[in-house]
């Protein structure tokens, strides 16, 4: 068998979720693509995650955090509209508190406890994918 890619194991890019999750290294991503929210390719590489203007979600595989998030979307991306809007009534009551992404960092409380109020904010920016998605590939 011929190898046609030489490429670190730890290079090579993940698809989740039927391609709508990527994980990869940002370091092999194009600024050209990604222009619309950064400006170097410094602050590329420094980001999490990203939307692509066909709403496919980019994963930094080299950023602390990047298993859970994209393990969240794996969950997220199946459930109808609706399901995700109960989400957020449910959590937004029980993590009131919680209205940004710094707010989650300081939270104190156990990995579930977490997980849950992480999840409340990781669903907004999936029904802005589906958006995305659905003006990319369907309205013309």
């Amino acid at each position: 068998m011929v190898k046609i890619f030489n490429k670190k194991k730890k290079d090579v890019k993940r698809v989740l979720a039927n391609g709508k999750i990527i994980i990869t290294d940002f370091k092999h991503l194009s600024l050209d693509d990604f222009n619309y929210c950064v400006k170097s390719k410094e602050e590329l590489q420094g980001q999490l995650a990203l939307l692509s203007p066909d709403g496919k979600l980019f994963v930094n595989s080299t950023q602390e955090g990047h298993e859970v998030v994209s393990q969240i979307f794996q969950l997220l991306i199946p459930e109808t509209k609706q399901v995700l809007n109960e989400y957020l009534k449910r959590y937004k009551k029980q993590y009131y508190y919680i209205k940004t992404f710094d707010d989650w960092a300081k939270m104190q409380a156990d990995d579930k406890e977490r997980t849950y109020a992480l999840t409340m904010l990781l669903v907004p920016v999936e029904v802005r994918r589906r958006e995305i998605e659905w003006a990319y590939y369907f309205k013309k």
